[in-house]
């Protein structure tokens, strides 16, 4: 897999407008915890996350190379597609380093995705997290992750993907529009055509590779109750432009789509040359 460092043309803007003074206060529903390279490594990887203010993160264990293992507990609208209410999940994540700026990590297989109480309405103690990382229900799932995120290995920088550390997601934070709002209509459109003409619901973005491309998720939301359809991801290229046959990929497992969601990015050549 071809190392980048960074979000390139996107990540530099970024930085030109935080630098220019474009953001002013406190970003509305931003995550104002201790680990925002970590929250970071969050809403790049796992589909649908929202509402970041509410975010639970806390480090569970780190490895001999600075490597850290980490619970997190936030909403997603990826959750169960028969019912409306937003949804707690929680995950366990590994980063591989960071710095101010930017977080780094192996992409595709560095969290496990768990379904959260769904009558919860307080975010989960960093204490509780720690709690369930440690509980021996999940000591082979954790041990996979470790597996394959090199843990106590040394770093593989050639593995490692970064993205700009930011309180919010990158299209939020940014405060300018990464797809028009043309392009996702047209998307919005062909994912319509899939579903018998059923065309609400929401994109929220996911990540950017190098060279401008995106990936965001929508789900299709029924008329009539507003109930949870299906769910898909679609990427955009840089121009907004997408492959309406490879470029949108339905998600019908949300609590295990790293293999599907690996398969789509290869399969519309992220982050290779165009």
């Amino acid at each position: 897999m071809k190392k980048h460092r960074s979000i390139s043309a996107i990540g530099l803007l970024l930085i030109v407008l935080m630098l220019s003074g474009c953001f002013s206060g406190p970003l509305p529903h931003a995550y104002l915890g201790p680990y925002a390279d970590l929250n970071s490594e969050v809403t790049n990887s796992i589909l649908g996350i929202y509402g970041v203010d509410n975010n639970t993160i806390v480090v569970v264990e780190e490895d001999s190379y600075d490597r850290r293992l980490f619970a997190y507990w936030g909403q997603t609208n990826a959750a169960d597609t028969t019912l409306k209410n937003s949804h707690w999940i929680y995950a366990f994540l590994i980063t591989q380093k960071s710095n101010e700026k930017f977080v780094y990590f192996y992409p595709d297989y560095n969290f496990i995705l768990y379904r959260g109480e769904s009558e919860r309405t307080v975010r989960l103690s960093n204490e509780e997290l720690v709690q369930r990382a440690k509980d021996p229900a999940y000591a082979y799932d954790i041990e996979w992750l470790k597996q394959k995120n090199g843990w106590g290995e040394p770093l593989d920088e050639s593995k490692m993907v970064g993205v700009l550390v930011s309180q919010q997601n990158l299209e939020r934070a940014s405060n300018f529009t990464l797809v028009s709002d043309e392009a996702k209509e047209k998307a919005r459109r062909q994912i319509a055509s899939y579903n018998n003409g059923e065309e609400r619901g929401a994109f929220l973005y996911l990540t950017t590779d190098d060279y401008a491309r995106h990936i965001y998720f929508f789900r299709v939301i029924k008329d009539e109750d507003e109930s949870y359809l299906k769910s898909y991801v679609v990427m955009f290229n840089k121009d907004g432009s997408f492959d309406e046959v490879n470029g949108i990929m339905e998600i019908t497992n949300l609590w295990n789509y790293q293999d599907d969601l690996k398969a789509f990015k290869d399969r519309n050549g992220w982050n290779t040359q165009p």
